[in-house]
């Protein structure tokens, strides 16, 4: 009897082989989309709402994931770890390798999320969806979130591979064309045309088993073009200062945003109107692996620990002493009772401080340089600024400020790539920190991987 059973097992698996046509077949590879369109309508709005529930959960996972947060959080004045684990150690101590495992996984998680994303957008057609307010609210949120994903893998790995086209087969991915993709000016087209179609989004909530997302519209689509305009400026790349500063002051003048009295009701699962928040999602921690946020084996410095003082009243918000021993209450299950934390993409306090940044820059007399570090240092009960620094003296205590009302939040990588070697040297003076740590290295199984090969990627200097 068992010998027929594992006959019959056999001839059914050889029929289902020859009779799938190659295109049938998906490879089992994170550049290969394996949502199944042909199940939705784009005419049915609670279809179009399930398939926006999926990609926002899949964005949710990858801005709370282990690898994506030590990535984020690790290299900063605030954050140490007490791991004994050799990959974080190695991030902790800017020690980086391409076979680092956190930076193949994140590196995989946001080709697959983008993959997604390019199938919704080719599927979708913008024109002829427009007659469906839900549908096109579903291609402009895509054109958003492949822009923050191909931002977010610029500022990590630097030059990486655009890919806009579907690929759910073998023969999409053999069409592609490689011979104009590797260049870093397609790579900010890319981004700048994802963003500057998403301008027409409206605010809209997204609910799901596990996710919670506030994403406020064309008023998230300017937080990003701003940082965009923010990191290419303070790189080098473009002069692009004002349109910066144009876009964070329209944010401000909005009175769509306003600071939240307590620092520390940010972070409590009840904000069920966030009137701080410009983009948002919460994450079940409970669902989630044990490691996750606050419990991933990251401590305060003791820098940090001095830095907050005690007249700043963001200290017991953030940290929590046991016995002598510090530790980070703000994200952290074991510590805080919130199960369902808020996590902040954009938030008000980031716009005033990057504004009050591009301000001083353009203008360092200006005393309005000083209204959004003001607003943020006074909510926190400490002492105003007067307006007799200098540029540098002001830029280093907008540092500080930013380390203090941002740590753990997946700002520091962001604003250390920015402020460069010099800075993160003046931070670390007993590490080896050169050029080289202004990028990430790119994945060794990336270099090594068939289809990456077709756009013959190369390691990032130094590695």
């Amino acid at each position: 009897m068992d010998f027929l059973k594992r006959q019959f097992f056999i001839f059914s698996f050889i029929f289902f082989v020859f009779s799938c046509s190659d295109d049938d077949y998906l490879p089992q590879h994170f550049l290969v989309s394996d949502l199944n369109l042909k199940e939705y309508s784009f005419s049915d709005e609670e279809e179009m709402n399930e398939l926006r529930s999926i990609v926002f959960d899949e964005l949710a996972r990858n801005i709370t994931s282990d690898h994506y947060l030590l990535m984020q959080n690790l290299p900063s004045l605030a954050v140490t770890t007490g791991s004994e684990n050799a990959e974080e150690l190695a991030l902790d101590q800017y020690n980086w390798s391409a076979d680092n495992y956190s930076f193949q996984v994140v590196w995989e998680d946001m080709y697959k999320a983008i993959s997604h994303l390019n199938n919704i957008v080719e599927s979708l057609d913008y024109k002829s969806v427009k007659q469906y307010d839900f549908a096109k609210q579903l291609y402009l949120e895509a054109c958003y979130l492949r822009a923050f994903y191909y931002f977010e893998l610029a500022v990590m790995y630097g030059n990486v591979p655009v890919i806009t086209e579907k690929i759910t087969s073998k023969s999409d991915f053999e069409n592609l064309s490689f011979s104009s993709t590797n260049t870093q000016d397609f790579l900010w087209e890319t981004i700048f045309n994802d963003l500057n179609h998403a301008l027409e989004l409206k605010e809209r909530s997204v609910s799901s088993n596990t996710t919670q997302y506030k994403l406020s519209g064309h008023w998230a689509v300017k937080a990003l073009l701003g940082k965009v305009y923010l990191y290419r400026s303070s790189k080098g790349i473009a002069d692009e200062w004002q349109l910066a500063f144009k876009q964070f002051n329209e944010i401000i003048n909005s009175g769509k945003f306003i600071l939240e009295k307590n620092y520390a009701n940010l972070f409590e699962e009840n904000l069920a109107v966030g009137v701080e928040a410009i983009v948002k999602t919460s994450y079940y921690l409970e669902l989630t692996k044990k490691s996750d946020l606050g419990d991933i084996f990251v401590t305060p410095s003791t820098e940090f620990i001095s830095m907050l003082g005690d007249i700043d009243s963001r200290k017991n918000a953030v940290l929590s002493n046991d016995k002598g021993n510090w530790y980070y209450k703000k994200y952290n299950p074991l510590i805080s009772s919130t199960t369902n934390s808020l996590i902040y993409v954009s938030r008000l306090a980031d716009i005033w401080l990057m504004q009050s940044e591009c301000l001083n820059h353009l203008s360092s007399q200006d005393r309005s340089r000083l209204t959004g570090i003001n607003l943020v240092k006074e909510r926190s009960g400490q002492s105003p600024l007067e307006n007799t620094l200098s540029s540098d003296e002001f830029i280093e205590l907008l540092q500080i400020e930013k380390e203090k009302e941002f740590v753990l939040e997946a700002r520091s990588l962001f604003d250390y790539r920015r402020w460069g070697v010099e800075f993160m040297q003046k931070q670390f003076p007993d590490l080896a920190i050169s050029e080289k740590h202004l990028l990430f290295p790119i994945p060794e199984s990336v270099l090594q991987d068939e289809l990456f090969s077709k756009w013959s990627l190369r390691q990032n200097r130094g590695y």
